[in-house]
Formats: C-alpha cells, structure tokens, sequence
C-alpha cells in the first residue's frame, strides 16, 4: 500500500472500488482490472476499498467517528436520505450497533448487517452479497456489484426496498449465530 492506495497487486478483485467510486477515476471496467492484474503490469495507481483518501471528501469521511459525524459532513438533502436509511436501519435492528467501518457508516448484528454511504451522485448500500443477490430482480434497475447496489440521488431513493433488505440480512445474521451456537455446543 502506497500514499493510503492499494497497489493492484493487493487488489481482491471484489469490483465494488469500480461501482462506487465518488470522482469517476474509476470509469473502467471490472474486466480490466483483472487484464491489468493478469498481465501484471507495475502499480496502476489502482485504488480499491482503501481508494477514499484520495477522494475529494476524503477529510470528511477519514475523521467521521461516529455516523453522526459522518452524516454531517454532507448537504442538507443528503443528511436527510442518510437520516432516513439510519432510521429505517435502526428499525428493523434496534439491537445493532452503529461503527463506521471502511469510513461508511456500519450496522453490526452478530457480524456485519449492512453499510451505507452518500458519494458524489448516489447512495452506495452494502447489504453483503447475499443482500443483493436474494433482491437481485428488484435490484436490476440500479447499478451495482457483488454485494453492493447504488441508488442515484437524482431518483427516488427505494426505502421500502432498503427496509426489506435489512429484514433479510437481519435473519440471515441472527441465524448463522444460532447455527454456529449449536456448533459450539456439540
């Protein structure tokens, strides 16, 4: 790692640095990445996971601590689909608790539930890739990756889809802790 970059020797290929990036450097293709890292070419200035300390809201999101912190450092507009998205969050798991994890603010119930987080023109949501592959049909219409959907801040933001998507993982949390319960005690 170099300058708070992954070089693509790292990489894991896990394609979320290429839907989510908020400055579009990453306006290529998953396929080439992987090309690149097949071919392995020297460092491409790559940036992953880890790429957001060369974002422009950067300093926002590495001193947010707390996810009302982080959802202060935007606009007005924002903080509102960020508050609501909490809300709903907190709902349908009011026992979570609240990290900032990956500086996206995090819900964590026996593992991690979900992560969500504003960028330049979407809403990125992580439900993990179970979350988005038992919505995939609902999920056709946005952008995304394994594990990751975005929802563009110009459209409606599909709430009653994002409450579902936490009930889900929800109970899918809930029960591979009852299943690794019984694990422990056979």
């Amino acid at each position: 790692m170099q300058d708070g970059r992954m070089e693509h020797s790292e990489c894991i290929l896990c394609g979320t640095c290429v839907d989510v990036c908020p400055t579009g450097v990453l306006a290529f293709s998953l396929d080439q990445v992987r090309e690149w890292t097949r071919r392995g070419e020297q460092d491409t200035g790559l940036p992953t996971a880890n790429c957001q300390p060369a974002c422009e809201s950067s300093d926002m999101r590495a001193a947010a601590q707390t996810i009302d912190e982080y959802i202060a450092g935007f606009p007005a507009d924002v903080q509102a689909i960020l508050r609501r998205i909490r809300a709903i969050i907190r709902e349908e798991a009011p026992e979570a608790e609240e990290a900032i994890k990956y500086q996206l603010p995090t819900f964590v119930l026996h593992g991690n539930l979900v992560h969500f987080g504003a960028f330049q023109k979407h809403i990125g949501f992580y439900p993990t890739p179970s979350g988005t592959e038992r919505f995939q049909k609902e999920l056709a219409a946005y952008k995304g990756a394994k594990g990751s959907v975005q929802f563009p801040l110009e459209q409606p933001i599909p709430y009653d889809l994002i409450r579902e998507i936490v009930r889900f993982r929800v109970q899918e949390n809930r029960a591979k802790a009852r299943a690794e319960g019984k694990k422990r005690s056979q």
